[in-house]
């Protein structure tokens, strides 16, 4: 009799053949599994050809034990069932004699996969145990496994490392990673996890890296099963201390050189585990084979260290107005600082139109200067390294940064009788930090402003397993998970206010500013390099993301093939702050194409000259969702007992991420009349020769700044633009549909002895791409209007009269073709000699 396991993406199967001596089968032949542990077991029988099956096995240590009349009765231990496995036994042969004679095999070497083509590999308790991971991530073993590499950073615990993992060249967020049989995957970047557990709580860690079978979907790179530890019928724990510091660290040589101590690099790692039988004795669970809990706590606390910041922060003259002893990006003096409203040139030559405040060159009159403009400059920390020695990094600052975590893990297990067993987990997650360079918003190079991102997350999950009869076996697993990302000043907000820090810079949409943070600005250009930034642009940032799996699988046994299918539907929910610069964006850079450029950066700002300036008109939250239907059927077909044949359709529908508010929008090249387009002002000259902005159609003239903005009521500024079900469907692309997935792959046990084996397989794999694609789309108006100025005084900037640019556009593609993957492969496995390994 066969039966086939069941994939909730964690459970193995256990598969052989009963033969005599003489390589007959043995039919219908009680073959009784035993779950060490757990102390749970189930029986099958052999079919016509001598074949037996377990499946639904969930990761464990297991016995298998056969009595038939006239034999022997075999017995063999220590068979390890990992996550997502498949043990072939191969044959096994009975010896003639009574049952009550026992033949009993323990410890045999590790055997070749013949009846699958998947790339994969795998690693168990007592292996992790002895592996050194500095970060306490699980995902730092994907490095272990042949065609994978990765550029995450796991020296520090987190819930990232999964965008930075590529398998065997598929794209680095194109990974599937599941906790218990859970997708655990941030469906915004495909490249965070939503929670994680400690290394020491995780029992099988599984990667499969290609062409694997049509049971697993969603994503078309590495496949990543994490299974925890479980509670068994005794009772276990361990305590553990991990300690790195820096004081066993050396200091480096350029640090030597440069005077600079050590870095601070300080990490413990407290934790413990306690697993073993729920019972009250004489009341529950009395023989404590019923029920089983494992819980696992670990507290990270981290010091991180960060990279040198080097910056060119504005010197005390600057901060004041005086730049006679400003230097240029190349290290050479430059106090040519051209007053525009000057006729006369500025420059080595001829200084007729610099700045020369009090005979200075280089020095502005205080009457010029622009009080919001030198609030920023004053803002910044001053040098404290000499821009003559280190060229463009006047300013060096180097913080560690605090990232205290936890992880909880509760996990249950249950044998409800001998047809049914069930489990449930529930993760924990406190994930904060506070850094001086802040994060992805809020970011900085400067280290003087502490900012938090906190990163809770949480998971929810359970599932059953229902042994209907010997040949159908059912399971289902349901599963929750979130993570939220919450991205402010650590004071709330007061040490980049508005009111505190003395920049009142002019905006066009005063009321999108949240918290009156102020701009975030740019210096850079020509002459001036390595400025300081803020990217208050959006920010604070919240973000939630939760998804919802539903994975239910069933099998039948037919003569010969062990048949299998099951559905998967994930349902995700993630509102996110948009992306669009709500508090504004000043960039005072040098522009030689700009008609009252000073020449260098600081001074721009010292007088109110922007180079650009940008604003959206709105500080929007999108609320994005999506639905995930897959369905598969796959036959596993023992065509003789040296050769497998795995043959599989997987049939998905991937819902296009979309905005439930219906407040996005996209371009489309189609919807786009070239005579609703607004026209822009051109350049010109007037009848003295100076350059200036004109209308060709209605004559209208505005200052050169005006070149490239928009002519007011000229034309549809939503001229192409597209909305959610108006001009297309919610989506703003198309629906593809269906799409189908077939996965082929063959084991040949060459020998039959399980020492050479011939493996192969092809198949098509599908991708959810990354929601920040459709996350961008928060940009466009008309929800959004991001305008952008270019080339004037910031005190000339009124929202009523302010002649703007065109806004920027996003587009989405409509065709919304899938990423796909074609991946095939063939290998031959040879066991080493003498059992080797």
């Amino acid at each position: 009799m066969t039966v086939f396991r069941l994939f909730a993406q964690s459970t193995g199967s256990i598969t052989g053949n009963l033969v005599d001596s003489s390589g007959a089968a043995v039919q219908n032949a009680p073959v009784q599994l035993l779950d060490e542990n757990r102390q749970f077991n189930v029986t099958t029988r052999s079919d016509s050809e001598g074949r037996f099956a377990f499946s639904a096995v969930q990761p464990g240590r297991y016995t298998i034990e056969v009595k038939q009349s006239g034999f022997k009765t075999f017995d063999r231990r220590d068979i390890v069932v990992q996550a997502n496995d498949r043990i072939a036994l191969g044959d096994i042969r009975l010896e003639v004699g009574a049952v009550t004679e026992t033949v009993q095999v323990t410890g045999e070497a590790v055997l070749l996969k013949t009846e699958s083509a998947e790339r994969s590999d795998v690693l168990v308790t007592k292996q992790l145990e002895n592996i050194a991971v500095n970060g306490r991530s699980y995902l730092a073993l994907v490095t272990l496994t042949p065609g994978v590499v990765s550029n995450a950073n796991f020296q520090v615990a987190g819930t990232g490392g999964l965008g930075g993992i590529s398998a065997n060249g598929t794209r680095y967020n194109q990974n599937q990673l599941t906790l218990n049989g859970i997708s655990n995957v941030d469906t915004g970047n495909n490249g965070d996890q939503l929670s994680t557990v400690s290394l020491d709580s995780v029992q099988e860690y599984r990667i499969l890296s290609g062409t694997y079978q049509a049971e697993y979907g969603r994503s078309a790179g590495a496949q990543i099963s994490v299974v925890t530890k479980s509670g068994t019928s005794g009772f276990h724990g361990s305590g553990y201390y991990y300690r790195r510091h820096d004081s066993m660290n050396a200091n480096s040589w350029i640090r030597n050189r440069d005077g600079l101590p050590r870095q601070l690099y300080r990490f413990q790692n407290p934790g413990y585990t306690i697993g073993g039988p729920a019972y009250i004795p004489k009341l529950f669970n009395r023989d404590k084979d019923k029920l089983f809990f494992f819980f696992s706590q670990e507290y990270q606390r981290q010091l991180q260290p960060e990279g040198q910041r080097t910056v060119t922060v504005p010197t005390a003259l600057e901060r004041q107005g005086d730049f006679s002893q400003s230097l240029d990006n190349s290290g050479r003096p430059f106090p040519f600082i051209r007053d525009p409203l000057s006729a006369q040139p500025c420059s080595a030559t001829n200084t007729a139109g610099c700045f020369a405040s009090g005979g200075v060159l280089g020095r502005i009159p205080q009457n010029r200067l622009y009080q919001p403009g030198l609030a920023l400059l004053n803002f910044f920390p001053l040098p404290n390294r000499d821009q003559r020695q280190f060229l463009n990094n006047n300013y060096l600052s180097q913080i560690s940064t605090r990232r205290p975590r936890r992880e909880d893990l509760l996990r249950l297990d249950a044998n409800i009788s001998d047809r049914v067993r069930t489990f449930f987990h529930y993760i924990n997650n406190e994930n904060s930090f506070t850094s001086p360079y802040g994060s992805f918003v809020l970011g900085t190079n400067l280290g003087v402003i502490p900012i938090t991102d906190a990163r809770p997350g949480k998971s929810f999950g359970g599932g059953v397993t229902w042994v209907i009869d010997p040949t159908t076996t059912l399971e289902t697993t349901v599963g929750w998970g979130r993570n939220d990302i919450n991205i402010d000043l650590a004071d709330g907000g007061g040490a980049l206010t508005r009111a505190t820090t003395g920049q009142n810079f002019p905006l066009l949409y005063p009321s999108a500013v949240q918290k009156d943070f102020i701009p975030s600005f740019g210096f850079n250009g020509t002459r001036l390099a390595n400025s300081p930034t803020i990217g208050t642009n959006n920010a604070p940032f919240v973000n939630y993301n939760d998804t919802l799996d539903i994975i239910s699988n069933a099998s039948k046994v037919f003569e010969g093939h062990l048949v299998k299918a099951g559905i998967y539907i994930q349902k995700s929910r993630k509102d996110q702050t948009s992306f669009a610069n709500a508090n504004g964006n000043y960039n005072w850079g040098d522009n030689p194409n700009n008609p009252l450029d000073t020449g260098f950066g600081y001074s721009n700002a010292a007088i109110g000259v922007y180079n650009t300036f940008q604003q959206a008109g709105r500080y929007a939250n999108g609320q994005y969702r999506y639905y995930n239907i897959e369905w598969f059927a796959q036959d596993t077909w023992k065509l003789t007992r040296r050769f497998t044949l795995d043959y599989g359709l997987r049939m998905a529908w991937y819902q296009p991420q979309h905005d439930a508010g219906l407040i996005v929008s996209s371009f489309s090249p189609q919807a786009f009349d070239p005579n609703r387009a607004p026209r822009l002002f051109q350049p010109g000259r007037d009848a003295l020769g100076n350059q200036i902005a004109i209308d060709p159609v209605s004559g209208r003239t505005e200052g050169s700044f005006a070149v490239g903005r928009l002519v007011p009521d000229s034309g549809d500024l939503l001229n192409g633009i597209i909305q959610p079900k108006k001009q297309v469907n919610k989506y703003l692309q198309r629906d593809r549909g269906i799409q189908w997935a077939p996965r082929l792959g063959f084991g040949w046990d060459i020998l039959g002895n399980q020492s050479m084996v011939l493996r192969g397989g092809a198949g098509i794999y599908y991708d959810r791409f990354q929601g920040n694609r459709v996350f961008d789309l928060l940009t466009n108006p008309p929800t959004v209007v991001q305008p952008q100025l270019s080339f004037g005084f910031a005190r000339d900037i009124d929202p009523a009269t302010a002649l703007v640019g065109p806004p920027s556009l996003v587009m989405a593609d409509p065709t919304a073709v899938l990423p796909t993957v074609y991946n095939y492969s063939m290998g031959l496995q040879n066991k080493l000699p003498f059992d080797m390994v």
